[in-house]
């Protein structure tokens, strides 16, 4: 069954597919994306796997995967860079959308793969600050 194929052909299609999935929360047709990416990757995903990784970061926790989620997230953090970038961007994102307990997971995760980088400690206490109350 290759009705995924014409979903994964280019990156932005595939990332498109991803943020769909993710959005709408279909955990189980973004984990289908994922398995078929892994297991026949296309050319653009050599370019482009931290993009893949950023959302298989939130498909693994949505799926209640844990353990994934923070081997995907390792994965980015230890490639450093815009990788790294992208899962400091995950947390902020998760933050903003009200996720303090999602957030505050990864935060650590990375605070612990990074004990001495300043920007890891900065993301923690940003992470562990109690969100606003609204009025």
């Amino acid at each position: 069954a290759d009705d995924l194929a014409p979903a994964i052909a280019s990156q932005p299609a595939a990332l498109a597919a991803l943020d769909r999935s993710i959005l709408t929360q279909e955990w189980a047709q973004a984990e289908r994306l994922l398995k078929h990416l892994r297991e026949k990757p296309p050319a653009w995903l050599a370019t482009g796997a931290a993009e893949v990784r950023v959302r298989e970061v939130l498909i693994r926790l949505g799926l209640g995967q844990r353990p994934q989620a923070l081997a995907a997230l390792k994965e980015l953090v230890i490639k450093g860079g815009t990788a790294r970038g992208a899962a400091f961007k995950v947390v902020r994102d998760l933050l903003a959308g009200g996720d303090q307990e999602k957030a505050m997971l990864l935060a650590r995760e990375i605070g612990r793969l990074l004990p001495d980088d300043p920007a890891a400690a900065r993301l923690m206490r940003e992470a562990e600050t109690p969100p606003p109350v609204g009025p």
